[in-house]
């Protein structure tokens, strides 16, 4: 992009090169470094802010006002490189291979090195988690594993990994052509215990805020974000913006805890800068960012640092600058401009900017006050908190396998209610109604069963289920497959 005064000249017109007023010609010009800026608002991408600063260096050169000198290292990283998008589907390649070989081994009544071709595929699933597009391959390959380590008679992991599914995914549905019943109404159980239990809570905040955050390949907003009702358990928190590699983490969530992830997207800018600009993009000038500043002018050999902040506006970005005064440690601003989105208003704005700096280093402006906010009105960190419900609803009704209670008699006169305890006698039980202990005295079975006998605190006596009642716990048919946003897990 050309200079405002090379466009200038190009047209015929003579831009003269003065001496500022107070300074005679041989006189050495004050030492200007220019920081760059930082994106403050809404996923703003991080070389938005190197290029606004590479425009006004190239005004201020072009101005001659002052001597412009090179800084700390400032470059943006960008996007993930092909090569290391190659790494990265070479490895979940080799995942999905031991996943087949395992695969494999089940179909051979071969479970321990099933087992270990399972463990393989999900450490690898795990290392690369940037690389997986939802939770699925996390989730199916739980599945398996538990499947195997259930038929080498490692019950306690394999309930441990179908917890780890449910947390991952609450929705999934186990198809009854794949799993044994067994299998099915175990994992019901434990998923419906998971689900009635404590949650948790996760807070997710990204420098610059405005990022998209994924919880388990499934979008729930924008950070600053406090997600509510997470189910305890492993969980994968995705934080993307345009334009930077995205931030990936593994939380393992405890009940009634919150975890906290924190996305640094701006890390990408090298040596000094890049804590400067993470500080500045907090929307507070206050100490790091004072701290920052003078490590930055000493690094550089500057006089001088220029500096500001960009937040998106309705239809432009808004700019603010600011000057800082080595020798004398104190911050003035400078006008405010802006530009629109596709920065071809930007050149003159920047020419403006880059006069008023030139001034400003003659006769500095009015101090800032630290601490003192970037963009008055705007929140410290530069958006609001916002919460959302991200887990699943609480089961009503029984859990699996309850036995539900039986109903109340109509009349103890009717021969079907229990009969009342008489006082110091026995009691005399009702055809088919429990059986109550009496205060003192024998106890008389009621049919149909034998009566385990009371403990010796007086206790309540639990009549024996009859043969061919199920277990508690379990389900006496499977429940259905359900379609749509569950995970398919019906394919081997």
């Amino acid at each position: 992009m050309r200079t405002v005064s090379t466009l200038l000249s190009a047209l015929g017109v003579l831009v003269l090169v003065s001496a500022p007023p107070g300074r005679s010609e041989g006189a050495k010009l004050p030492k200007v470094y220019v920081a760059p800026y930082a994106p403050l608002h809404r996923s703003l991408p991080v070389d938005l802010g190197v290029k606004t600063a590479e425009l006004v260096v190239e005004e201020l050169k072009a101005g001659g006002q002052v001597e412009v000198v090179s800084g700390p290292a400032v470059e943006a990283g960008g996007a993930p490189t092909v090569e290391s998008k190659k790494a990265a589907a070479k490895k979940l390649t080799r995942a999905e291979r031991l996943v087949a070989q395992g695969d494999e081994a089940m179909g051979a009544l071969k479970f321990e090195p099933a087992a270990a071709r399972y463990r393989a595929a999900l450490k690898i699933y795990e290392q690369n988690l940037e690389a997986l597009d939802d939770a699925a391959p996390l989730v199916e390959t739980r599945l398996k594993l538990a499947t195997a380590l259930f038929r080498t008679g490692m019950e306690d992991e394999g309930e441990r990994l179908l917890g780890e599914v449910a947390a991952l995914h609450p929705e999934v549905r186990l198809d009854p052509a794949r799993y044994p019943p067994l299998f099915i109404r175990t994992f019901e159980r434990v998923k419906d215990r998971l689900l009635r239990g404590p949650r948790g809570a996760v807070k997710v905040v990204s420098n610059p805020p405005g990022a998209e955050v994924l919880l388990d390949g499934r979008p729930v907003g924008e950070t600053p974000l406090l997600l509510k009702g997470v189910v305890p358990g492993p969980h994968g928190v995705r934080v993307e913006a345009p334009k930077v590699p995205p931030v990936v983490r593994r939380v393992d969530l405890h009940p009634k805890e919150v975890a906290r992830v924190e996305a640094e997207l701006g890390g990408a800018l090298s040596g000094e800068a890049a804590g400067f600009v993470a500080a500045l993009a907090r929307n507070e000038i206050g100490g790091p960012v004072v701290k920052a500043l003078g490590g930055l002018a000493k690094a550089a050999g500057a006089d001088f640092v220029v500096f500001g902040a960009i937040r998106k506006g309705e239809d432009v970005y808004e700019v603010k600058s600011f000057l800082y005064d080595r020798t004398k440690r104190k911050i003035g601003a400078l006008p405010d401009i802006a530009f629109d989105f596709d920065l071809l208003g930007a050149s003159i704005e920047i020419y403006k900017l880059a006069g008023k700096i030139g001034e400003a280093v003659q006769a500095f402006p009015p101090p800032v006050i630290v601490p003192a906010p970037i963009f008055p009105g705007a929140a410290k960190g530069g958006a609001k908190l916002t919460e959302v419900v991200a887990g699943p609803p609480v089961p009503r009704g029984p859990p699996p396998g309850a036995v539900a209670a039986a109903p109340p008699a109509a009349s103890s006169s009717g021969g079907s209610g229990p009969v009342a305890p008489a006082s110091g006698g026995p009691v005399q039980p009702a055809t088919g109604g429990p059986v109550r202990p009496a205060t003192s005295g024998p106890v008389q079975p009621a049919a149909g069963g034998p009566v385990r006998p009371a403990a010796a605190s007086g206790g309540p006596v639990a009549p024996v289920a009859p043969q061919g009642t199920p277990p508690a716990g379990e389900l006496t048919r499977a429940p259905r497959p359900v379609s749509g946003g569950a995970i398919d897990v019906s394919g081997a």
